[in-house]
């Protein structure tokens, strides 16, 4: 007998880590106005998370309420319940990419803002990007044509799925697709991040927070090797998925905006609007730079009059301290 989860407990399960996922994006969100800083692309693409997350778990509590699995379509009535709720179940997995993919597009963006302006780094991240879209391209296909998905699913077209992507071929190929952004978000950043000239254990609670993506990928890993059709499993699974992508992309922008009182408006910077890189000129003295001005040094104390005797300017993160030391010869 495979593990099962009673609807009504699955639902208060799903409301429970929705709500944390939500306290994660709307303490960014919070801290950001606490700031006094504008939102940006990556704070607007974070209410987009919220919004769909609330749908995501709105859908599935809805599609557990009908319990279309005890309910055989033998009249009409029932088949119209049946069709209605495949509806919702094929809509909730389509707002649960959009989740996901937005989480992801929050990492990026955020080493986007940290490491854009110099020149290889940015190759890379533009390379990302195009693989963020394009997976997310695949993954939203991949679930249309699967065989549960709108296009084949049988209480919607009447008719026996033929030439369609069965359950097994759907889960792995979304694991494929899940697992192998995740890692290319942790492995992006990280041979920025062990050059800087900071204590170890700055540098390893910085990968540390890039690194959540682990858990992630190990998630989603998992559905292939525990369970292909166990919907208990799958389901929790779910939920440990969308909390730890919520912390995953949020926690280095929370750890950026901790323990800063707030500012007096700044003039814009780096994290809303961050300059055209310039091109290194062989014939000119190499010029100096600070790689970002994004994350606080973690060993500072939030006193006014360190404040005061800084010379450094805001950074977009509210941090008086550049993310890191090192220079830059471009």
């Amino acid at each position: 007998m495979g593990f099962t989860i009673s609807p009504d407990l699955l639902i208060v399960l799903e409301f429970v880590f929705a709500a944390m996922a939500w306290t994660v994006m709307g303490a960014r969100l919070w801290l950001r106005k606490h700031r006094r800083q504008p939102f940006c692309l990556s704070d607007y693409v974070t209410m987009i998370c919220m919004v769909s997350l609330l749908l995501t778990v709105s859908l599935i509590a809805a599609y557990e309420k009908s319990n279309i699995n005890s309910l055989l379509p033998t009249t009409p009535h029932d088949l119209a319940i049946a069709r209605r709720a495949t509806r919702i179940y094929a809509t909730q997995l389509y707002a649960y990419i959009i989740y996901l993919w937005g989480q992801k597009s929050v990492v990026l963006l955020f080493i986007q803002r940290v490491w854009g302006g110099l020149p290889w780094p940015r190759v890379w991240i533009r390379l990302a990007w195009a693989y963020i879209a394009l997976t997310f391209v695949f993954a939203i296909v991949a679930w249309s044509v699967s065989c549960r998905g709108p296009a084949y699913n049988i209480v919607l077209t009447g008719r026996p799925p033929a030439h369609c992507l069965n359950d097994a071929g759907s889960l792995y190929t979304y694991v494929a697709l899940n697992t192998s952004t995740d890692l290319l978000l942790i492995l992006l950043p990280i041979p920025w991040l062990v050059q800087v000239h900071r204590p170890w254990s700055t540098r390893l609670l910085l990968v540390g927070l890039f690194s959540i993506g682990l858990l992630i990928a190990a998630a989603s890993l998992s559905r292939a090797f525990l369970t292909t059709t166990n919907n208990g499993i799958n389901s929790l699974i779910s939920l440990f998925e969308l909390l730890l992508s919520a912390l995953a992309a949020n926690l280095p922008t929370l750890y950026s905006l901790r323990r800063r009182k707030p500012q007096a408006p700044s003039p814009p910077d780096p994290e809303c609007s961050m300059p055209p890189p310039q091109p290194p000129q062989p014939w000119a003295r190499p010029r100096v730079l600070s790689d970002t001005q994004i994350i606080a040094d973690s060993g500072d104390t939030d006193t006014e009059t360190q404040s005061d005797h800084r010379n450094t300017r805001v950074s977009s993160q509210a941090s008086t301290e550049p993310l890191f030391r090192r220079e830059l010869y471009l």
